[in-house]
């Protein structure tokens, strides 16, 4: 869970897995997930800085800025039993504090970070000092 599953810390810590990056850093993960049954289901992120989820392609979720940990819902998506694409880009500006949280419910659940085994062929990649967050 650690890739969708960053609480807030402190900055001086770094991404885990990558504790030299503290800030001014981006990284995009993208991965497939399984819906098991046809219906609506909801995204959101709390993140700190700016991150924005994507659903088969489309934003669903725009927390994007410099900002504190915040909270941004998607609206309820219907949702196809099957794979879906996964996206989440996220960034690290001045430093003060990193967190990014991924998660999501149906109508008949309650909010969870998406699980792991439900994820498939995921991959971080990491951008150090993209010019845009200078």
């Amino acid at each position: 869970m650690l890739l969708l599953h960053v609480p807030k810390r402190e900055w001086t810590t770094g991404f885990p897995g990558v504790p030299s990056l503290t800030s001014y850093f981006g990284i995009r993960f993208y991965a497939y997930f399984k819906v098991e049954a046809d219906g609506s289901y909801q995204f959101k992120t709390i993140s700190d800085d700016g991150s924005k989820l994507f659903i088969d392609s489309d934003l669903v979720v725009n927390n994007d800025g410099t900002h504190a940990p915040q909270i941004v819902e998607s609206t309820m998506l219907v949702l196809k039993a099957g794979i879906h694409k996964i996206a989440v880009d996220w960034f690290q500006g001045p430093p003060k504090h990193i967190a990014l949280q991924v998660m999501w419910k149906s109508s008949s659940t309650n909010w969870e970070i998406i699980p792991v085994g439900k994820l498939q062929h995921g991959k971080l990649c990491n951008i150090p000092e993209i010019g845009v967050f200078n």
